[in-house]
């Protein structure tokens, strides 16, 4: 369904925006349309994350929440986003499971000094455990592994059993597989194989292996001032970086995705670490949803 069939008009005042501020507690989202207002301060890194709870729940009916953003003087603002897709009438669902996000900088050389930024949400039903929140940070730890569209395939913990459906599965999920896709002119989705994987975050290569017919596995660890993480990517079709090679947070490109797999499996450790738990371990490695890491870090 279309944007301007799921949202009435822009109008601050008829919506009453429910005001965010960074850093406090989600806050909880109804079944319907809502608006929220955030203010933006130069310089900072910005990360609206929606998260709709029960994967199961909500995917069972019409998918994740519509969702569509605008700056001050009513443009559409242009933003990174993952677990929405972004054509030109806005941003909408296309059956991510529960956690979402539009990651943006706010450019200096564009934006002068503070402005507020207006989000829209519509939720298809009302699900207990849905909440938005704005995270702010000065210093941007990590991003996304691909450069511009890519969505879910598998969610940390769950695995995809039909089309736009996820189950949980016996063993777990131990990361979260992401493919890159273009869209074609009629608008629908086209999975690109030929998008490098860049690195999510300075670091150094501690580990590469040929794991077969699941393609090649890069491990990189991050230290992130009080924290240390490691990212395992899995699924490589050609490596571009080896053991001791130091790499840039979405510069750095690590290797192209394997044809047989189709899509990148990203695992986070909150430590360094080598180990590769074939993928459904359920976190016995200690891995964590890379999700949360990215979208807040």
């Amino acid at each position: 369904m279309p944007l301007h069939e799921i949202f009435s008009s822009p109008s601050e005042e008829s919506l009453s925006p429910v005001f965010l501020s960074e850093g406090a507690h989600p806050i909880p989202l109804q079944a319907g349309e809502q608006l929220f207002k955030f203010e933006v301060e130069p310089g900072f890194h910005y990360s609206f994350i929606v998260n709709t709870g029960s994967v199961d729940h909500h995917l069972m009916s019409r998918g994740a929440p519509a969702v569509e953003i605008w700056n001050y003087s009513g443009m559409r603002f242009q933003a990174e986003s993952y677990g929405f897709s972004l054509p030109d009438n806005g941003i909408t669902n296309n059956f991510s499971p529960g956690k979402s996000a539009i990651l943006f900088f706010a450019d200096p050389g564009h934006f002068p000094r503070k402005y507020f930024n207006y989000v829209r949400v519509f939720l298809w039903e009302s699900v207990s455990t849905a909440w938005i929140k704005i995270v702010k940070k000065k210093v941007k730890h990590f991003c996304l592994p691909f450069s511009g569209n890519q969505s879910y395939l598998n969610a940390f913990g769950y695995r995809a059993i039909l089309p736009g459906r996820m189950k949980p599965t016996i063993n777990g999920h131990d990361g979260v597989d992401i493919k890159a896709f273009s869209v074609n002119e009629d608008g629908s989705p086209e999975r690109d194989l030929d998008r490098p994987v860049h690195a999510i975050a300075h670091g150094k290569v501690i580990k590469t292996k040929d794991l077969g017919i699941l393609g090649k596995a890069v491990w990189i660890e991050h230290n992130c001032g009080e924290q240390i993480f490691t990212s395992l990517s899995v699924h490589l079709q050609e490596l571009f970086v080896k053991t001791g090679d130091r790499v840039l947070r979405g510069k750095t490109e690590i290797g192209t995705i394997f044809w047989r797999e189709a899509h990148l499996h990203l695992e986070i450790f909150p430590k360094s670490s080598t180990a590769w738990w074939k993928g459904y371990s359920y976190g016995r490695g200690g891995q964590v949803d890379p999700l949360g890491i990215i979208f807040e870090n």
